[in-house]
């Protein structure tokens, strides 16, 4: 499957959409389900909020691959450079009170995934998930 996304909050609602046709046409088990909708959802996100500085036309595209044991989810964007291999790991041991923002969804991210790529190409964004669909 492969998806144009605007880069709006309606677009992340619409990929939301696309991606339960997607689990439900590959028959997906529960939990692997479930990471895909999260760990999508998530990034889409982040690439809403924080891909490019204001509001703008700006589309990314979202693809999805059903293989033998997993789903593979790329992404693509024009945004500024953010490799989230190498974000910081989000501070759960600090108290919620004396914690910044940000973090929590690559945190999810991460617990989900079996794989996390990232490269910069051509001025573009590349990421690529990978989640087990062992049951």
């Amino acid at each position: 499957m492969r998806l144009v996304v605007p880069r709006d909050f309606a677009g992340v609602a619409l990929l939301a959409d696309a991606l339960r046709a997607f689990v439900r046409a590959h028959a997906l088990p529960p939990r692997a389900a479930y990471a895909v909708q999260l760990v999508t959802e998530e990034i889409a996100t982040n690439v809403v909020k924080h891909a490019h500085d204001g509001p703008g036309a700006r589309d990314f595209r979202v693809e999805l691959e059903a293989e033998e044991g997993a789903v593979v989810v790329r992404f693509d964007d024009g945004g500024k450079p953010f490799d989230p291999t190498r974000a910081p790991p989000a501070g759960l041991d600090v108290p919620l009170t004396e914690r910044g923002t940000g973090g929590l969804g690559l945190h999810l991210v991460r617990g989900h995934v079996d794989a996390l790529r990232y490269r910069r190409e051509g001025g573009r964004n590349r990421v690529e998930l990978r989640i087990g669909t062992a049951v």
